[in-house]
């Protein structure tokens, strides 16, 4: 399921353009589209722990998953501006949705298994941005129009959900609803003074991981959107050896997730990150500091290396515990201001001081991980 999710909003970005130029809009009217559907994940995030309180973890993320690979056919299939916006917004619904129920899940399987499992989920996650992203390259390369492409990923993945999540297990059945029957107690707990404390203590909890998270995505949005930007404009790169300086992020991040888990059983998660934004504002300063192709390239690899473990050591973090789904989909909402606010700070200083000012930024983000880094040592609660 996180390969899926991933997989799909990555199939959708590379044939943009075609459908722009299909529909005949503007960037204006680009932007509008791509305003709903941030603001329909920021409602979804909103809606998933009410939906998983109502008909189970289980099957919310079999329904949140199957909507969202059949979602590519609204942008696949529409025919006017006004038909764009609604499939944006019914994809963006269900990203938000899929991603705090399948991170739910996740929570609820490691706790079972009694070892960390999650950064190699997220690594499964990564892993299906290469795939739908090559996928969307290889079918642009090919002249295969944005509409077959789309209609025939959106088949192919909600056939993937569906046969996958025959043999999902529910969270709830591996311990969760051992928890509810303890809210009442927790609940009285939040009426005395002592429990006044432990809520406000557990909204600051919330708070921090998910500026911890929100720096993970704005990060992880500069990559994507600055690498190729600074190697070809500002270090004289050509197109494709620019286009390496993301795929070195890509990479790192994700062979980085997958060995992730057992460096945090063996050094706990708040040395990891810790660790991780330290290293990652090492990374960032080669890159801005040492205007040099293959060590700016090499600088974005250690970024992604770095950086990967502390959106999965994050959301673990916050779902631990009772309730610890609603305090997840919080933490995942915070995050995702993370994907709005990073480009509207970079895009600011790069206006006024330069692209490298503008990467210089996120040393700041590595430095602020780095100091939250406690916050991710324990759960939530």
């Amino acid at each position: 399921m996180f390969l899926v999710h991933a997989a799909t909003g990555a199939s959708w970005g590379p044939r943009v353009p075609a459908i722009k130029e299909r529909l005949g809009i503007d960037d204006s009217h680009l932007a509008v589209a791509l305003g709903a559907l941030a603001v329909a994940m920021f409602a979804g995030t909103r809606l998933a722990p009410w939906l998983r309180d109502r008909v189970g973890g289980r099957r919310l993320v079999r329904g949140a998953a199957v909507v969202l690979t059949l979602s590519l056919l609204g942008p696949a299939a529409a025919g006017s501006f006004g038909a764009l916006v609604v499939g944006l917004a019914v994809m963006g619904l269900a990203i938000g949705v899929l991603d705090v129920a399948m991170n739910a899940e996740a929570v609820a399987y490691e706790r079972a298994a009694g070892r960390p499992i999650m950064a190699g989920l997220h690594g499964c996650w990564s892993a299906g941005m290469l795939v739908g992203g090559g996928t969307a390259a290889v079918a642009a390369l090919l002249s295969v129009g944005a509409t077959a492409h789309l209609a025939a990923a959106a088949i192919v993945l909600a056939v993937v959900v569906v046969a996958v999540t025959r043999n999902l297990p529910a969270g709830d059945e591996l311990g969760d609803r051992a928890e509810v029957g303890d809210e009442a107690e927790v609940g009285d707990e939040l009426g005395s003074a002592s429990g006044r404390a432990s809520a406000g203590g557990a909204v600051r909890a919330i708070v921090v991981l998910g500026i911890v998270a929100a720096c993970a995505f704005a990060l992880e949005g500069a990559m994507a959107d600055w690498s190729a930007v600074y190697l070809h404009d500002h270090l004289d790169a050509s197109p494709g050896v620019a286009a390496t300086g993301f795929v070195a992020f890509a990479v790192g991040m994700t062979v980085s997730r997958f060995v992730a888990d057992r460096v945090v059983t063996r050094f706990g998660p708040g040395v990891v990150v810790r660790a991780a934004g330290v290293g990652g504002a090492l990374g960032l300063l080669l890159v801005v500091a040492v205007p040099i192709v293959p060590l700016a390239i090499a600088g974005f690899f250690l970024v992604g290396v770095s950086f990967a473990p502390v959106v999965p050591v994050a959301f673990r973090a916050a779902g631990q515990g009772i309730g610890g789904h609603h305090r997840l989909a919080w933490v995942v909402t915070i995050g995702y201001l993370g994907t709005v606010a990073g480009p509207i700070i970079i895009g600011s200083v790069t206006t006024a001081a330069g692209l490298r000012a503008g990467l210089a930024v996120l040393v700041l983000v590595g430095a602020a991980v780095a100091v939250a880094a406690p916050a991710t040592a324990s759960p939530a609660e």
